[in-house]
């Protein structure tokens, strides 16, 4: 797993690593703590996005935004210890997954596994809609194509029921040379509309 952290303060950055390597050993995590850092993380590739909502030069809300143009499937989490009740609402409608406080770190992982699980949903969800998608559009070709083969056979039809007429009609050896290819065509045409 990769997350991205975004944090400014040495020790609670500690804090987190240390929560998620106990948990996730081989968890990889890239630590930044300025806008242009985090703009230049989000061309790679991300499982989650943690955030402080308060920095220096930056703010949470801002990452968040600029988190959800780039990267719109990955989670992000707010652990803040200023975040407060307010914010946190306006964090949840503006797209975060969850919000922690720094004084519970434990609930942090919880947080981190339901925002994971729920992100897999999403693109599994996502995945078996577009299947649906292509199935409804192979079913409409289909119908098509058997509507069109069957207003075509209306079409020959017709043409070679008239055949045997004209054999009669026209006994002479080159009209019959041109009635033959006549329905030689036919059942061609009537062949591949069968196919």
């Amino acid at each position: 797993m990769k997350i991205l952290h975004v944090e400014d303060n040495a020790p609670d950055a500690e804090l987190a690593h240390s929560l998620f390597l106990d948990e996730w050993p081989d968890c990889q995590v890239k630590l930044v703590d300025n806008r242009d850092d985090f703009l230049a993380q989000l061309s790679t590739g991300y499982d989650l996005i943690l955030s402080d909502f308060s920095l220096v030069n930056f703010n949470g809300l801002e990452a968040l935004h600029l988190a959800h143009e780039k990267l719109p499937d990955v989670p992000f989490i707010f652990f803040s210890g200023t975040i407060g009740e307010e914010r946190a609402l306006e964090a949840l409608r503006s797209g975060a997954r969850d919000y922690v406080i720094k004084d519970r770190p434990r609930r942090l992982i919880s947080a981190i596994q339901r925002a994971l699980n729920d992100a897999r949903l999403q693109r599994e969800r996502r995945a078996i809609e577009a299947q649906m998608l292509r199935v409804q559009r192979l079913e409409n070709i289909g119908m098509l194509a058997a509507g069109m083969a069957h207003d075509f056979n209306n079409v020959l039809a017709p043409i070679l029921m008239g055949v045997p007429l004209l054999r009669s009609r026209l006994p002479g050896a080159s009209d019959q040379r041109i009635i033959n290819s006549i329905e030689s065509s036919v059942e061609r045409g009537a062949g591949l509309v069968r196919q």
